[in-house]
């Protein structure tokens, strides 16, 4: 007669105390199953979201940035940088309309800017403030069909970005974007050209954005240094060419 199986005598199951309960999952039943790979994911979700944002998307290309792009991206809970930046707007009245939705600067050849980043449970709030001017974004991880992109949302919308390292510049591109979590139509999206980059020894930005319909909406760039926050009152003074200090060029 053949023997009832065991755990107890199977060779596949280690050893097991007797004086407590034992849990056993054996993979059959489905609502184990599904309660099981919710926990397998949340676990992966929180190991995902330890290490500064950048760093968790761009992986191995991580220690390939320039140091000074690496810093601006290592936030912990807060980082502050201040600098200097020249901002160009559309004359347009939908470009105007646009840009004010934001809550973009106005136009300036050389204004201060303060940069507030604050991180909490993987998500990173970017607050910039052109002189007198502040809008702020949330940042964080895309998820599904935006994995492994950047997610930057301005109150309804949402642009997933590719992080592409070309050289010494970490490119920002558009891949999907959203209204109100509905995906739409990439010919329909802004237009945008940002980049990060490093002059001499400096962490400089460039971001570009237009539309068909509008034309330019906002043209920044400019050069910000990491302070600590008790300093962040103290701003940098008028640069003598802040274009050529940023793009290395004239005009």
């Amino acid at each position: 007669m053949r023997e009832a199986f065991s755990y107890r005598t199977d060779p596949t199951v280690p050893p097991f105390p007797d004086d407590r309960p034992v849990i056993i999952f054996d993979g059959n039943c489905v609502l184990c199953s599904r309660f099981a790979q919710f926990i397998t994911a949340t676990r992966d979700d929180m190991a995902r979201e330890k290490g500064p944002l950048y760093a968790r998307l761009l992986g191995p290309q991580w220690p390939a940035l320039p140091a000074q792009i690496r810093d601006m991206h290592s936030v912990g809970e807060k980082l502050v940088a201040v600098g200097r930046a020249e901002v160009q707007r559309g004359s347009g009245r939908l470009s105007r309309l646009a840009g004010a939705i934001i809550g973009f600067p106005q136009a300036a050849d050389d204004v201060p800017v303060r940069v507030e980043f604050e991180a909490r449970d993987g998500v990173e709030t970017w607050t910039r403030t052109f002189g007198g001017s502040s809008f702020s974004s949330r940042q964080f991880a895309g998820r599904g069909r935006s994995d492994a992109l950047l997610t930057e949302r301005f109150g309804v919308m949402d642009f997933a970005m590719a992080l592409v390292l070309e050289g010494d510049r970490l490119h920002l591109e558009l891949r999907r974007w959203s209204i109100f979590g509905i995906p739409l139509p990439l010919w329909l999206a802004p237009k945008s050209t940002a980049f990060e980059a490093v002059r001499d020894n400096r962490f400089v930005f460039h971001v570009e954005i237009s539309h068909a319909l509008t034309g330019r909406i906002v043209r920044y760039t400019g050069w910000l240094d990491i302070v600590a926050p008790n300093e962040a009152t103290s701003l940098p003074q008028p640069h003598d060419d802040l274009r050529a200090a940023v793009t290395g060029k004239v005009g």
